[in-house]
């Protein structure tokens, strides 16, 4: 009753949450705040279900429901402890606290709970089928014509609950998009870098950037690198991240711009650096956000726009598939 209620009062607007994040707040303080993937409302929940069910799975699952509590009243109350849970799990989900990952506890007991109710359909069947065709003495053909009868209901609805992901695919790939946070062009871009580009050199870059590349690259990055958000990085390592934006990618002056990488390079003991530009870095240089992400492939990039954004410093391009990746290399002695 608490999630249901919880539930309605949201979706009537009489009950309305404007911090995504009451409860870790009062224990945690600010951990989530400013984190896209954490920063969930109440919509973007309802949203999530919608896109990721059928009419017919809310339908399996509120008769499934039914049946499981109907069962539990005939000895077999571990039914009403399985319902018990799935709807704590809704509403766990659906109070006011971010981070989609807390449909991990509702996906599985919401299967369980559809899977009662196809176990709850056999018994029925079984009944029926004892008392319709006289079959007391042939217990095992009851069990399977009650067996047919739940495959028939449940496989055209297990086969239609794809259906949101299939139509995922199916639009992605009419986008020509790739199913990565990264293209195969900045792979192939990495594996050019492993083969031909000395392990002690450093990549200068936006920092999701750097973290990918190094990654495939093996090569160094200026800081030190966390898969995470900004706020769990050092103090030092957000600074130079910022610096990269200001002082290189940003700044006017060729010879301020050559001091800041001797700096970085003296600092790591190395003597070259590749600098890569790429859609993401244009758009990070003229975004407030410190580390910009990107969910899908680079987009084509116009050489006069790469141009501007290096701006006649004196590095080499040393690789570039024409369309998505430039990459220069400047030393420590030019």
């Amino acid at each position: 009753m608490a999630s249901m209620l919880l539930y309605v009062l949201q979706v009537g607007g009489l009950l309305t949450f404007h911090d995504n994040f009451v409860i870790s707040k009062y224990l945690f303080g600010n951990l989530y705040e400013g984190v896209p993937v954490a920063d969930v409302s109440f919509d973007d929940k309802v949203d999530y279900i919608k896109k990721g069910t059928t009419d017919g799975l809310v339908i399996a699952l509120i008769v499934g429901g039914i049946l499981m509590v109907w069962r539990s009243f005939h000895d077999e109350t571990i039914y009403l402890a399985i319902v018990a849970l799935l709807a704590l799990s809704f509403l766990i989900y659906f109070l006011p606290e971010g981070l989609f990952v807390r449909s991990r506890f509702l996906i599985p007991f919401a299967s369980l709970v559809i899977a009662g109710g196809a176990n709850a359909i056999i018994v029925l069947c079984e009944n029926q089928f004892k008392r319709i065709f006289n079959l007391h003495e042939n217990i095992n053909y009851v069990r399977l014509f009650g067996i047919v009868v739940v495959l028939i209901i449940f496989i055209p609805l297990l086969y239609d609950s794809t259906n949101p992901f299939r139509n995922k695919l199916d639009d992605t790939a009419k986008g020509n998009q790739v199913f990565a946070m990264f293209s195969t062009s900045e792979y192939e871009a990495g594996k050019w870098l492993r083969q031909n580009v000395p392990y002690n050199t450093l990549v200068v870059s936006d920092p999701f950037s750097i973290n990918l590349m190094t990654e495939l690259s093996d090569l160094k990055p200026p800081y030190k690198r966390i898969w995470i958000e900004p706020r769990e990085y050092p103090v030092e390592s957000l600074r130079i991240m910022s610096d990269i934006r200001t002082k290189f990618f940003l700044g006017d002056n060729n010879e301020d711009r050559r001091a800041f990488l001797n700096k970085i390079m003296i600092d790591n003991n190395v003597t070259s650096v590749i600098i890569i530009v790429n859609s993401r870095t244009i758009k990070w240089t003229n975004s407030d956000e410190l580390i910009y992400v990107t969910y899908s492939g680079l987009p084509d990039m116009q050489v006069s726009v790469i141009q501007k954004l290096i701006n006649q410093f004196p590095a080499k391009l040393i690789y570039t598939d024409q369309k998505t990746t430039f990459m220069y290399k400047y030393d420590l002695s030019s």
